[in-house]
């Protein structure tokens, strides 16, 4: 599907568990066979520890801030490359037997911003024609 209209991507995790578990990041696959890895919000990383607390805790990951099948890339890939995701991959890692639980994956929305000029029909004739004649009175001169 198209992703490129949300900013970041969340879910809850619990553990369960008796031992910390790291949360490898998201994968997200594209068509043309490469994969982006979102960030973990507001850091550099695509990865972050679960707690052994049972407690519930949400991970945030930005979708403006992407890595390329592992590696950040040498433009900075943002949002707008998600245009054709295939799957998502959520990937986990532990050195012990892991009981985690997930619930409540959320996509935010980018928010287009809000242009503070309004032209109408008649503005633009009138900008245009400005326009038009500062070019010439300055061939002129």
């Amino acid at each position: 599907g198209n992703w490129k209209n949300f900013t970041s991507l969340s879910v809850m995790l619990k553990n369960d568990g008796e031992n910390d578990v790291t949360f490898d990041g998201v994968k997200l696959s594209l068509s043309n066979g490469k994969c982006l890895t979102p960030t973990v919000k507001d850091t550099k990383d695509v990865f972050c520890t679960v707690p052994a607390d049972g407690q519930w805790h949400r991970y945030e990951f930005d979708l403006d801030n992407l890595y390329t099948d592992g590696r950040k890339s040498f433009f900075t890939l943002t949002r707008l490359s998600l245009k054709d995701v295939t799957g998502v991959d959520f990937c986990f890692s532990s050195g012990e037997t892991a009981d985690l639980c997930f619930d409540d994956i959320q996509l935010t929305p980018y928010e287009y911003p809000v242009s503070l000029f309004r032209f109408s029909f008649f503005d633009l004739i009138t900008f245009f024609h400005s326009f038009f004649n500062l070019g010439v009175s300055s061939v002129i001169c």
